[in-house]
């Protein structure tokens, strides 16, 4: 009696957890779907401190309850109001195809634990509409309908004038969408008839997921063959032109990025004279080592944030003060030997209008690398002995020196002064001081 009353005791408390629901549930593409789980318990209400409701999908953990709420995405929910009643469903909103499949639910309270599978199958029942319907009498012409959004991939599609069922129907291989339905093109080629006017043809497409076949009913449009010949050979234009652009696009794109596909160039700084002495003739000299076949080189000029290329043989214009301190040209060689790209820019310096200049030395070839030589300090000539005689007021001959100054103060220097800044002006501007270095007879 006593064992009898343990094994009692054993199965009531074995029965204290009970699972129920449906071992497959369905649910329509776009829906907010619900996957059933309910149980119950010896003595309720249910207590949730002592309640744990696991999901699974696929034998992964999507949502999980202990007290409180816990998802892998916010499309999962649980109502904690009903499991007080003993409620445990699992709503899914905007069902999507891939959330079709097996799911596991999962009830422990208190030290029991109970666990039921549910399978959810997602419906998406096809949209028709015919796509084409426009014919020519006494022409073959072919008419088309489609069937979109529809899942598993299994469809069939008829064709109907009347009650007379057509032959010479195709069905295209279905294409798969971004969410995972289908969609599929089915023609039939005709050769109506003036009676054909007045009848009524008709699509219809048979699917799993139809409780019946949907059929789309229409008549036929009827094009004079001249209005066919004009959209025909409108038709062919737009495709002709639309083929001469994409051409051009692909074209001027391959050609950007060849030109953009280019090792970077490399060499030196620009070499230059130590010093620039104004009137005298300087030389600039700017490598390029990895030169491709179609580098060429420029050079510019940069003057208060502006660049001027400066051409092969550049001439410019100068005032009278400047002409014999500077050359009339830019003077700019270049020549290939081999991979190394040597180019060289001649030219006269002048104070004025070089300082502070920058020249660049630019190699060009789909992509361009600048060298910089900046004109900071430009000096001027330090001592001038004319090749004359000139009888001073004291009967000798004297040899004239010239240095930078304002220090002519006497007759004899005023008059040189004046006599050198009339044959040579440039004297006269930069302020040049002559004194004489007397010599015998």
């Amino acid at each position: 009696m006593k064992t009898f009353l343990c094994l009692l005791l054993r199965c009531l408390s074995v029965l204290s957890l009970e699972l129920t629901g449906p071992s497959v549930n369905v649910a329509r593409l776009g829906s907010d779907a619900r996957v059933p789980c309910t149980f119950k318990v010896d003595k309720p209400p249910v207590d949730p401190n002592h309640l744990t409701i696991l999901w699974q999908f696929l034998d992964k953990e999507i949502l999980s309850y202990k007290i409180t709420v816990k998802t892998t995405s916010p499309r999962y929910s649980l109502s904690t109001e009903a499991l007080t009643i003993g409620i445990a469903n699992l709503t899914i909103s905007n069902v999507q195809i891939t959330n079709g499949g097996r799911y596991k639910c999962s009830v422990i309270y208190k030290s029991e634990e109970k666990k039921n599978e549910v399978w959810l199958d997602i419906r998406a029942p096809p949209q028709v509409a015919i796509t084409r319907r426009t014919v020519i009498v006494n022409a073959e012409s072919v008419l088309r309908c489609s069937a979109t959004g529809f899942f598993p991939i299994d469809i069939e599609v008829k064709w109907f004038r009347g009650s007379e069922r057509l032959s010479n129907v195709t069905l295209d291989q279905p294409q798969r969408n971004p969410d995972r339905t289908y969609s599929v093109n089915s023609t039939v080629t005709i050769t109506p008839t003036e009676e054909d006017r007045e009848r009524i043809f008709s699509c219809r497409v048979q699917h799993m997921y139809l409780q019946e076949p949907l059929q789309v009913d229409f008549q036929l449009v009827y094009q004079d063959r001249s209005s066919a010949g004009i959209i025909a050979a409108c038709s062919v234009s737009v495709i002709i032109l639309m083929i001469v652009i994409i051409t051009a696009v692909l074209w001027r794109r391959r050609k950007l990025r060849k030109s953009q596909d280019i090792t970077p160039l490399s060499g030196g700084d620009i070499v230059a004279p130590p010093k620039l002495i104004a009137g005298e003739k300087a030389v600039l000299y700017c490598t390029v080592d990895n030169a491709p076949e179609d580098l060429w080189m420029n050079w510019l000029i940069r003057r208060a944030g502006e660049e001027q290329e400066i051409q092969m043989s550049q001439m410019r214009r100068y005032s009278e003060q400047e002409k014999s301190l500077q050359d009339k040209s830019y003077v700019v060689k270049s020549q290939r030997e081999g991979h190394p790209y040597p180019s060289s820019l001649s030219f006269i310096p002048h104070m004025e209008r070089h300082k502070d200049e920058n020249f660049i030395c630019r190699g060009v070839s789909g992509q361009h690398k600048d060298k910089k030589f900046p004109c900071k300090t430009i000096y001027g000539l330090r001592t001038l002995i004319p090749q004359r005689k000139m009888m001073d007021p004291s009967k000798h001959i004297g040899r004239i020196s010239c240095l930078p100054g304002n220090s002519m103060t006497s007759p004899i220097h005023a008059s040189l002064r004046q006599r050198l800044s009339s044959e040579s002006p440039q004297f006269e501007a930069r302020g040049w001081t002559c004194y004489s270095r007397s010599a015998p007879l």
